[in-house]
């Protein structure tokens, strides 16, 4: 049997404490990373976190907006109301308010200019057909 001294011990736990802290902090100068090394990485993340910012913000950014109820039934239901022009309207393109909404708008002759009173008469597709009021 074999007696340990104190001794003995100290040195073993030196040695054994040796070997753990060249395992652990092995070429730590070598390793270490330099300053133009953080600022590349630093970029690298703000890049990142930049893009998926943005990849969040744009996926929902549609979501606020109801849906549109924009459809040939609803605009039937115009036919005979009033509203204003809010640009000039013409046999091709033009713009009404009516009921509080803007719609595409054309006549079927001549020219309306902006801000006349205009009554609703027809519909064709999504463009209302208006004359002067």
């Amino acid at each position: 049997m074999t007696r340990l001294h104190l001794s003995n011990i100290q040195t073993l736990v030196n040695g054994e404490s040796a070997r753990l802290n060249q395992f652990f902090f092995r070429d730590v100068e070598d390793s270490a990373m330099s300053a133009v090394d953080v600022a590349l990485w630093g970029i690298i993340v703000a890049i990142a976190g930049g893009l998926i910012i943005w990849f969040i913000f744009y996926a929902f950014s549609g979501q606020t907006k109801p849906p549109s109820n924009l459809t040939q039934e609803t605009l039937k239901r115009l036919v005979g109301s009033k509203g204003r022009a809010t640009s000039d309207v013409t046999e091709s393109t033009g713009t009404v308010l009516v009921k509080s909404e803007e719609y595409s708008a054309k006549t079927l002759k001549g020219i309306i200019q902006k801000g006349t009173s205009v009554r609703v008469t027809e519909t064709d597709g999504l463009t209302l057909l208006v004359e002067k009021a």
